[in-house]
């Protein structure tokens, strides 16, 4: 299994930028809880059809996994009102 980028993108505060981690990655799941976060496995995380997002979990206060063009990537809600705006 090849490698993979994730970004896990945050809100820290107003006034803040956005924080971007990045994890390179065989093992997602491993990975992620590695840096912290509470990743859990729970099926599935995507029933699109997107093959390059089936083995990712989600996480725990963020939404994804998402596809981003050349990784797969994480972000809270504070993030995901911004960029949808």
């Amino acid at each position: 299994m090849p490698a993979t980028k994730i970004r896990i993108v945050r809100d820290p505060g107003p006034g803040q930028p956005f924080t971007t981690t990045h994890v390179v990655c065989v093992e997602p799941l491993a990975a992620l809880r590695s840096y912290g976060f509470d990743a859990r496995f729970t099926g599935f995380s995507h029933v699109t059809g997107r093959e390059e997002l089936k083995r990712f979990p989600m996480i725990r206060g963020f939404l994804g996994p998402l596809w981003d063009g050349d990784a797969v990537r994480y972000e809270d809600a504070a993030v995901a009102a911004v960029l949808s705006r």
